[in-house]
């Protein structure tokens, strides 16, 4: 008998690409890639793809594009969000033992800096 398939249920760290984001994606995966901030005619082109994209999620979101930042992951954008926010948090920032460890390593850097009141909850 064959075995069954495994599940994947960890979606909180990473999930598959919907049909659509694949079918877009593919002319840059698949050989029309280029640094967008060279300074020749493909890094243009893939200049103008990341603003088109930047465009679009703008859109989507109904804010300025100029506020739309792409980072390479969770880490880097759990650590642009907290740092952000550390000098206007208010009543501070409470975080859990269970956060990830990007959120609990910016959160105990920021309250050993003294850039914010910070709580572990228990």
């Amino acid at each position: 008998m064959k075995s069954p398939a495994p599940i994947y249920a960890d979606f909180a760290s990473s999930a598959p690409p919907l049909p659509e984001v694949v079918d877009a994606m593919m002319e840059w995966l698949g050989g029309s890639h280029a640094n967008p901030h060279a300074d020749h005619l493909p890094g243009h082109r893939a200049a103008r793809a990341v603003e088109d994209a930047r465009q679009q999620i703008a859109d989507l979101i109904e804010a300025d594009p100029d506020g739309v930042v792409f980072t390479s992951g969770a880490t880097e954008s759990n650590n642009l969000a907290l740092k952000g926010l550390a000098g206007s948090c208010g009543e501070g920032l409470l975080f859990s033992p269970l956060d990830h460890s990007s959120i609990v390593e910016v959160a105990r850097y920021l309250g050993q800096s003294g850039s914010c009141r910070v709580r572990q909850q228990a």
